[in-house]
């Protein structure tokens, strides 16, 4: 399972917003992520920041620095400050 594949079916358990660290424990500790490198909490957090940059294509919503939510469950994007002052 790829990184976003794993976040979203822990997403969909928890049902709750999460950090890519608690992602990764989840995914690892359940078996849907196995990876060999060094720092999955970043590549997770890349790929889900990758992903939210497509808006409103992505499954993902970043509800909080760092921090995740699906799309579907009613989760709204936060903002930046660089977001803000684009609207």
């Amino acid at each position: 399972m790829n990184f976003l594949d794993a976040a979203e079916a822990i997403l969909r358990e928890s049902a709750a917003p999460m950090t890519c660290t608690q992602l990764v424990s989840a995914a690892t500790h359940k078996g849907y992520l196995q990876t060999a490198g060094a720092t999955p909490r970043n590549t997770m957090s890349s790929r889900l920041s990758q992903d939210t940059k497509r808006a409103e294509a992505s499954r993902f919503v970043r509800v909080r620095h760092g921090t995740y939510a699906l799309r579907d469950q009613g989760y709204r994007q936060h903002l930046t400050f660089t977001d803000a002052a684009e609207v």
